[in-house]
């Protein structure tokens, strides 16, 4: 069971990687083979954690490690986290 949530967050994952890419257009495939994109998107999750924690998210992303997961993915990518998610948010399982 573990492995299949973890082979679940995984693809979600790479889904979700895959949207940042598009969104970013043809750029990011030049700053990935250079490794800006990773660096600017790592700089923007830290960014988007430390908003969290400071509440500038309201409470409802700090009720729960699952609430705050997806309050900083809508942080890092409000598009790219509507078109994974659309409107059913990741759920504690």
């Amino acid at each position: 069971m573990a492995s299949s949530a973890s082979a679940s967050t995984l693809a979600v994952l790479l889904l979700f990687s895959l949207c940042l890419a598009f969104a970013h257009g043809t750029s990011i495939a030049v700053d990935h083979l250079m490794g800006g994109s990773d660096r600017e998107i790592a700089d923007r999750k830290v960014r988007c954690y430390q908003d969290i924690d400071n509440g500038l998210w309201g409470d409802a992303c700090k009720a729960s490690e699952i609430d705050k997961e997806n309050c900083a993915l809508a942080c890092i990518s409000s598009t790219c986290y509507n078109s994974v998610y659309g409107g059913d948010p990741k759920k504690e399982k």
